[in-house]
């Protein structure tokens, strides 16, 4: 039951483009299939999507950018240890 724990976390999804809204879309579904909980504020800014990631007490961030659309990736930071990876969409419910 470990991975419930993770699962049930609060997630902050940060989109730094407008163009990756489809992205956005795919990373969307898979969240919503897995009853993952998450929370996307609109905002094309990576800056003010990580405060407002802060203020919120989400525990981790999903950033799409240039490098996660062009590396069909998503990259996934905790927010409490700082740690980032790389994640294929399918790793993303292991983490």
């Amino acid at each position: 039951m470990e991975s419930e724990k993770k699962i049930s976390s609060t997630i902050h999804i940060a989109v730094t483009n407008e163009k990756f809204t489809d992205y956005f879309l795919y990373l969307q579904k898979y969240l919503s299939e897995n009853r993952i909980s998450y929370y996307w504020n609109y905002k094309y800014n990576l800056k003010k999507s990580f405060t407002k990631a802060n203020t919120s007490s989400a525990s981790y961030i999903i950033i799409i950018g240039e490098n996660e659309f062009n590396g069909d990736f998503f990259t996934i930071k905790n927010l409490t240890t700082g740690e980032q990876k790389e994640l294929k969409l399918n790793k993303i419910f292991k983490y």
